[in-house]
C-alpha cells in the first residue's frame, strides 16, 4: 500500500504514485524480531524522516518499529541496572534522591510549623480577648485570680508558673492572715497560689530598713498616674509604740540591728543606744480604701519635738514629689506631739499653718479622736479612784 494513493483508478494516477514511491525509503528490517512491531509498515513514511534523523545510532524505521525498538532498549537498560522497575538503584543515585526528598520534606515541615504557630497565636489572642471581655465586669482582684487560674493549665510543669506582683501581694496578705487556709486553698487546687518557698524569695527581695525608702515613693508615683486629682488627696498619720529592747544580726548586711535609727535626725548621744520606741508614718487618702506606710523609725524613748518636726516636713515633701497631696497631719495628743504642733505655730486658736511646699495652700493639724476618748476615760477613772480613796 502506497501512502497518499490507496487505489489506482486512472492512468493519470500513475504519475503521482511513482513520485510518492520515489520519495519513500525502503525499510531494511532488523535481525532481532523483538525490535520489529507486529504492525510494521514495511517502509518509512516521508513525515517520519525527521524523527529517524534525530537518532543517529538507529537506522530508519517505521513508527511502530521505532516504538518497539525503544521499549526493547529500555528493558535491557533496566536489566543492566539491576532488574525491572522498582528494584534497587545504585547507592549514589539513591542517596541523591533521598537527599532531595529530605530537603523537600524539611521545607514542608518548617512551613507547616510556621503555619501552626501562627494559628496558635491567633487562637490564643482571640481566646485571651474573649476571656478579658467576659470578666471585665468583675472586680479587679477577681479578674487577677481568674487570669492566673486560666493561665496555669497551659504549662505542663507547675514550677514554670509566673505570677504578677499584684497577685503575689494578695497571696502574701492571705498567708499572713491564715496559714492553714492558704495551704488548704493551694493543696486542693481551689486557687492557683505560689508555694511558701516562692513567697519567701519575694520577701527576701524586700529590703527592710528604717527611714524613708525611695522605692515606696516610686511606687506611689506610678500609682498616681492612674488616679484623679481628688483621689490623690489625703492625710499623713503618725504614731508611736513601745517596743522591747533587742539586738539581732542581719546575715545579709552583716550588721547588728536594734540601735536607735532616726535617719539623718538621730541624736549623737543615742546612736549607740538600743531603741525601745517605733515611730510610723502612713498616708491615707480621703477617697479610697487603701493606705500606704511611708517610713518607720527606731528611737530610745519618744522622739523629741524637733525630730518629729523635721521628719514630718520631709515626709510631706516626698509625698508631694510622688504627685500626692497631704492636706492634714493627724497624731495623738501626747506631750511631744503638742510640742511639735507649736513648732508649726499651732495653738488653741489656730489649727492650720502655711503649706511647706506652696504658699497658696494650708496644712491642717488634727488630733486623734480615739486618743481623746481614751484620755477622758482614764481621767474619769482616775478621778473616781481618787474620790474613793479620799472617801468622797
Amino acid at each position: 500500500m502506497v501512502p497518499g494513493k490507496e487505489r489506482v483508478t486512472d492512468v493519470d494516477d500513475i504519475g503521482p504514485m511513482l513520485m510518492s514511491v520515489d520519495g519513500l525509503r525502503a525499510f531494511p528490517g532488523v535481525p532481532n524480531s523483538e525490535r520489529t512491531s507486529i504492525g510494521c509498515l514495511g517502509f518509512v513514511p516521508i513525515d517520519a524522516k525527521s524523527a529517524g534523523e534525530r537518532n543517529r545510532r538507529a537506522k530508519m524505521r517505521c513508527p511502530p518499529c521505532t516504538v518497539a525498538w525503544r521499549q526493547t532498549m529500555d528493558r535491557r537498560r533496566r536489566q543492566r541496572n539491576g532488574g525491572e522497575r522498582g528494584s534497587r538503584r545504585p547507592a549514589r543515585v539513591s542517596l541523591k534522591i533521598c537527599r532531595a526528598k529530605n530537603r523537600r520534606l524539611t521545607s514542608k515541615v518548617n512551613h507547616l510549623k510556621a503555619t501552626m504557630q501562627e494559628l496558635q497565636e491567633k487562637c490564643s489572642s482571640s481566646w485571651e480577648s474573649q476571656l478579658l471581655a467576659n470578666i471585665s465586669n468583675l472586680p479587679e482582684r477577681q479578674q487577677e485570680g481568674v487570669r492566673v487560674c486560666f493561665a496555669a493549665p497551659q504549662l505542663k510543669n507547675p514550677k514554670n508558673r509566673r505570677y504578677t506582683l499584684s497577685w503575689v501581694y494578695e497571696c502574701l496578705l492571705l498567708r499572713i492572715k491564715s496559714r492553714k487556709a492558704y495551704e488548704h486553698l493551694r493543696k486542693n487546687n481551689i486557687l492557683c497560689l505560689p508555694g511558701a518557698n516562692t513567697l519567701s524569695r519575694y520577701i527576701r527581695n524586700v529590703k527592710g530598713a528604717y527611714g524613708f525608702q525611695g522605692a515606696i515613693f516610686h511606687c506611689l508615683k506610678e500609682k498616681a498616674e492612674g488616679l484623679a486629682a481628688e483621689e490623690r488627696r489625703g492625710v499623713l498619720l503618725g504614731d508611736e509604740m513601745k517596743l522591747s529592747k533587742a539586738l539581732s544580726f542581719d546575715k545579709k548586711t552583716l550588721k547588728l540591728e536594734g540601735f536607735t535609727d532616726l535617719g539623718d535626725y538621730s541624736p549623737l548621744h543615742q546612736r549607740n543606744e538600743r531603741g525601745d520606741h517605733a515611730l510610723v508614718l502612713m498616708f491615707q487618702p480621703f477617697r479610697g480604701r487603701w493606705v500606704q506606710s511611708l517610713a518607720c523609725f527606731l528611737s530610745k524613748g519618744c522622739a523629741s519635738s524637733t525630730v518629729l518636726h523635721l521628719i514630718i516636713l520631709e515626709g510631706i515633701m516626698l509625698v508631694e514629689q510622688a504627685n500626692f497631696y497631704v492636706d492634714a497631719v493627724t497624731c495623738d495628743g501626747a506631750q511631744w506631739n503638742g510640742s511639735m504642733w507649736r513648732r508649726f505655730r499651732i495653738d488653741g486658736e489656730n489649727c492650720s499653718c502655711e503649706y511647706p511646699c506652696s504658699q497658696s495652700r494650708r496644712l491642717w493639724f488634727i488630733s486623734d479622736f480615739p486618743h481623746l476618748i481614751k484620755n477622758m476615760r482614764n481621767s474619769s477613772f482616775l478621778e473616781m479612784f481618787l474620790g474613793l480613796q479620799m472617801g468622797l
